[in-house]
């Protein structure tokens, strides 16, 4: 390639689910396409959901709710969706996952650490499974669904299967002008709106990708 690049690259998942898609049929029409650009199946949530399920059945510990999580997880196809449950828990675990990732190496620095590669080295994490990082990821992606459940529970509630992953990551926009206007500025601002997507899939969303 002929010009620099800063070689901080996205995780695969989002370009390789358009390429999915795209390859599906061999001609689109526009309006079609409109299909393509609202998908939110994440391959990374599906199988981050599935490899806690895996060390659920192994494990088998004995709490309500994560019995209940590891059956809303079970029944899910990886849909990013805002009304649904499993991808509230499956982000919840991921965060921890993360975090516990950079304080085996860099105590005290997790909240620098972030990298749009992140997703893409926790499945090769999880994938590989090296001892030298962790003795048990079992126990360590069940730790993970604990922290994730009890921090869901501050902010949904204790039952799981209630949850709403929109509710967590709402859209406002606020108008920097007309939204300062006495009385009506109100009115010029959006939301909160539930979102769906994340940054893993092709309809992308995030706290920070909002205006």
């Amino acid at each position: 390639y002929p010009y620099r690049v800063d070689g901080n690259f996205a995780s695969p998942y989002r370009a390789n689910q358009i390429r999915s898609l795209l390859a599906a049929r061999g001609q689109w029409k526009a309006g079609e396409m409109l299909a393509v650009q609202r998908d939110v199946y994440s391959s990374f949530d599906h199988f981050l959901a599935q490899q806690i399920i895996a060390a659920f059945d192994r494990q088998k510990p004995d709490r309500p709710q994560l019995s209940e999580a590891a059956a809303v997880l079970r029944s899910w196809n990886g849909q990013m969706a805002s009304a649904m449950a499993a991808p509230l828990v499956t982000t919840l675990v991921y965060q921890q996952l993360r975090k516990l990732m950079i304080e085996r190496v860099a105590a005290g620095l997790n909240d620098t650490y972030q990298t749009y590669m992140a997703r893409s080295v926790v499945e090769r994490m999880l994938r590989e499974r090296p001892a030298e990082w962790f003795p048990d990821y079992d126990a360590l992606l069940l730790r993970c669904l604990t922290g994730a459940l009890d921090e869901g529970s501050k902010i949904q509630g204790t039952k799981v299967s209630l949850w709403q992953f929109g509710q967590f990551q709402e859209l406002q926009v606020q108008s920097p002008v007309a939204g300062r206007l006495p009385l009506i500025g109100k009115y010029f601002n959006l939301g909160p709106v539930a979102m769906s997507g994340s940054p893993a899939t092709v309809k992308q969303y995030t706290g920070r990708l909002g205006p």
